[in-house]
């Protein structure tokens, strides 16, 4: 894909203006603007169509990569700005922070770059809804429970059926979703040293919800953005589904049996 070839380009070309600027003593510009990852071309590309293919192994890593190599170009501009030639040089060194920076960005660049290429990176069409998502599930069954069901019988029913999320409901009406990964963030946050509590504590009340008619491509920018990795699907204002991040790719990427 093109965007990659040309951010490898302009990256090399960036790589070379730092170092020019080092050599010769010259200020940079807007040394603190540098770390906004939205500054070239493939940051604009990651936060915008690139989010398209967010459900790929390669796409997080990459994104991450990213950001680290404008912070630590900022951090590097600021140095030379400052006239602190030493840490520049440490920084610019064989093995320095820079150089190892950039050397994983290419890497990650490169290894997205086949991702988005194979079959796997292009299953994904604009036209994709949600609703082929739910259709495509083996159990389209909503396991439910109740807000005031203790927190190690949801757990149970989770292990029970193999799933990751469960609807909580009060008093008949939709509380928003109990997750495995709420659950364990919520021990770690918390430093929880009991389990005598009910799923109530630890339901994400603030859930966003999505609509059966919407594409794929924004259920992932929603998945993305918000780190979440279970949406509620809701269709005439009744909850008709739960999908997750794995639901996409079991749909999506192909697996050779």
């Amino acid at each position: 894909m093109s965007i990659f070839n040309e951010a490898i380009e302009t990256h090399a070309e960036w790589k070379l203006t730092l170092i020019k600027h080092f050599n010769e003593g010259m200020a940079i510009d807007d040394a603190k603007a540098i770390q906004s990852s939205h500054l070239c071309e493939l940051g604009r590309w990651i936060n915008g169509k690139g989010i398209h293919y967010a459900y790929l192994p390669s796409f997080e890593p990459m994104r991450a990569e990213h950001e680290e190599f404008h912070r630590v170009s900022a951090e590097l501009a600021e140095h030379i700005n400052a006239g602190e030639t030493a840490k520049a040089r440490e920084m610019l060194a064989h093995g320095g922070a820079f150089r190892q920076s950039s050397a994983k960005l290419v890497a990650a660049i490169m290894e997205c770059s086949k991702e988005v290429d194979s079959p796997a990176g292009k299953s994904i069409k604009p036209t994709d809804k949600i609703k082929d998502i739910l259709k495509a599930k083996t159990n389209q069954t909503v396991f439910s429970v109740n807000s005031d069901t203790p927190v190690l019988d949801a757990i149970k029913l989770m292990v029970k059926h193999n799933i990751g999320s469960l609807a909580v409901y009060k008093n008949g009406e939709f509380l928003g979703i109990f997750t495995d990964h709420g659950f364990m963030q919520h021990i770690a946050i918390k430093s929880l040293t009991t389990l005598d509590i009910t799923v109530a504590d630890m339901t994400d009340t603030n859930t966003i919800f999505v609509q059966c008619d919407d594409s794929i491509s924004q259920c992932m920018v929603l998945m993305t953005s918000t780190r979440t990795r279970h949406l509620p699907v809701i269709k005439d204002g009744r909850l008709v589904g739960i999908i997750s991040i794995g639901d996409i790719i079991k749909k999506f990427i192909p697996y050779n049996e």
